[in-house]
């Protein structure tokens, strides 16, 4: 049943971000759009959203779980393809851009639960969101943005990212949300910090 209400939140999570996507004029605007729907999703549904993420209270591999999970992520695998289709995001940054994206929203989503940012930032999470948002998106889909330099030995030959599925109904973050949902990526990054 807890599994089922996760499930349904990712599907409406995805609504939300899929309106945001398909409303935005470029890929700036796409990226923004959807990072904001994400967090005042989370705002708006606060409990919903935690147990989302609460694999170790769920059925994690329940197939309607997984599918909502992965359709939810669509939105921004689009938003990701308008950049690249505008020349702003190489195709080969795809997977990192698409993570770096979900951390930011993932991750002010929490701090703003967790009450770390009372005081300290604009108190309206609309207002929040939608700055942090927009300066996420404008820093990364700059055309004139320096590109990074390689990673010598990057955290995907650790934990290889899933590839970019080829068909028009795949969903490029699939195996992806399900790797870091299920905790080989983490425990990766956790291997790394221990090796450092």
């Amino acid at each position: 049943m807890l599994t089922a209400f996760a499930a349904e939140g990712f599907v409406q999570l995805g609504q939300r971000m899929d309106a945001a996507e398909r409303t935005a004029t470029d890929s700036r605007d796409a990226l923004a759009s959807t990072g904001l729907a994400y967090v005042m999703f989370a705002v708006d549904e606060p409990l919903r959203f935690q147990v989302m993420f609460r694999t170790d209270r769920l059925l994690p591999r329940d197939p309607e779980y997984l599918t909502a999970c992965r359709d939810s992520f669509l939105p921004l695998q689009r938003a990701i393809d308008r950049a690249i289709a505008e020349g702003v995001v190489d195709d080969d940054e795809t997977d990192d851009v698409m993570l770096a994206a979900w951390s930011l929203v993932h991750g002010l989503a929490n701090l703003w639960f967790s009450k770390h940012l009372a005081g300290r930032v604009q108190p309206d999470p609309l207002v929040l969101g939608r700055q942090i948002t927009r300066l996420f998106a404008h820093a990364v889909l700059s055309p004139d943005r320096a590109r990074p330099e390689p990673i010598p030995e990057p955290l995907h030959a650790v934990h290889p990212m899933p590839q970019r599925p080829q068909g028009p109904t795949s969903a490029p973050l699939s195996k992806m949300v399900a790797e870091v949902v299920h905790g080989p990526v983490v425990e990766s990054i956790a291997q790394a910090i221990a090796d450092a």
